[in-house]
């Protein structure tokens, strides 16, 4: 997976990356898949949140399933249906040489990439509607059946 959402992200100092937050905690709605392509919720771990609330501000992207996370409680809220091979270019990121490991765990390629825009959309606006004809898209199927509810994401490597 790959994270964002952190204001600490944004000094100087990359020991701090990944457990930053705005101060506020959003209640959590955990019922989707984690598949790839999904956008969910980062969190605090159930030993400091038992009610498993959602960071005001931190988010991931899955690059994978993860069924692990469909048992362990993260809130999924959209999913990327534009740029998936952008988010596979920062997976690859993680790769490049010198680079560290962030305060919240994962490799951190720092400053490497930037999301410069990303839009929250209602499913409506991609799925057509029986009355207007012609099948439905895929993704209606998955927002049906338990899959996440989609999101598009315009990232942009810095």
């Amino acid at each position: 997976m790959i994270q964002g959402g952190d204001p600490n992200s944004k000094n100087d100092d990359p020991s701090d990356d990944g457990i930053g937050g705005p101060g506020y905690t959003v209640p959590a709605e955990i019922k989707l898949k984690h598949v790839r392509g999904s956008v969910a919720t980062a969190r605090q771990g159930d030993q400091v949140n038992p009610k498993r609330e959602s960071s005001g501000s931190q988010f991931f992207i899955d690059v994978a399933p993860q069924p692990s996370l469909d048992a362990g409680g993260y809130t999924v809220f959209g999913e990327v249906i534009a740029g998936m091979d952008v988010v596979d270019k920062i997976v690859a990121l993680a790769t490049l040489q010198g680079v560290t490991s962030a305060a919240g765990g994962g490799a951190n390629p720092q400053k490497r990439a930037l999301v410069k825009r990303a839009y929250l959309a209602p499913v409506s606006k991609y799925i057509k509607q029986a009355t207007m004809g012609g099948p439905a898209p895929t993704m209606a199927k998955q927002a049906t059946m338990g899959g996440p509810a989609p999101t598009m994401a315009d990232t942009t490597k810095k």
